[in-house]
């Protein structure tokens, strides 16, 4: 659970001369058939919390199909992209960025990195979402792993100002924005688990349910 400024929130509506318009989207491949019909309930928290932080200051609208997004981004592009991604649509995904950046240039970098523990292994990924390479994402990346943190994901919106910071200036802001979302954050200390199955014979069934818990230690 990420903590939010009240003040930082304020001041990011006072700062908005007309509302942001925000496409949000869980898209599926419809030409055979489709490639998932999950209800997009992830970007729907995200909006519902954005509209809660927010309100009138953003419009927000969600999408599942492919060619519908396609053709919102065209006829009316979104200051703000986000798409959920998997293995199977991170192609499509990066084509309707590359398409948003075309019609609107000025749309928001959000850049981003995680770092995910599961079986043993600690997957990493960074994202520059068009700043210069390894000025954005890796910055970000890099302050998740100074503070030993998993099962964590950072996003950084820029919304460019007209003032090139060059790499080095990226890096910093970046990093910088990073490390304040990690000031704010609650933390939770996790700890790698690992879930045991015993069999055992009937004749001890009643002494095993009599205890609570028990402990083996090998």
């Amino acid at each position: 659970m990420i903590k939010h400024s009240s003040l930082k929130i304020d001041n990011f509506r006072e700062s908005i001369e007309k509302p942001l318009k925000i496409y949000l989207g869980d898209l599926t491949y419809n030409t055979v058939t489709l490639a998932t019909e999950a209800f997009p309930l992830n970007v729907g928290y995200i909006a519902s919390y954005c509209k809660k932080l927010f309100g009138s200051n953003v419009n927000i609208t969600l999408f599942k199909y492919i060619d519908e997004l396609e053709k919102a981004v065209i006829d009316s592009p979104p200051d703000i992209l986000g798409l959920s991604n998997y293995c199977w649509s991170h192609n499509v995904s990066y084509e309707i960025f590359k398409l948003c950046k075309e019609k609107n240039p000025n749309a928001c970098h959000v850049c981003s990195a995680y770092r995910i523990y599961l079986n043993g292994w600690t997957d990493e990924y960074a994202s520059d979402d068009g700043e210069p390479r390894g000025s954005s994402g890796l910055p970000i990346l890099n302050v998740l792993k100074r503070n030993n943190l998993v099962n964590a994901v950072i996003y950084v919106v820029r919304i460019y100002g007209g003032v090139n910071l060059g790499i080095p200036g990226l890096i910093h802001a970046y990093s910088t924005s990073a490390s304040n979302t990690i000031k704010e954050a609650s933390l939770i200390d996790w700890k790698p688990v690992d879930e045991i199955c015993i069999q055992y014979s009937y004749d001890l069934d009643k002494i095993i349910k009599q205890k609570k818990w028990i402990i083996f230690k090998i």
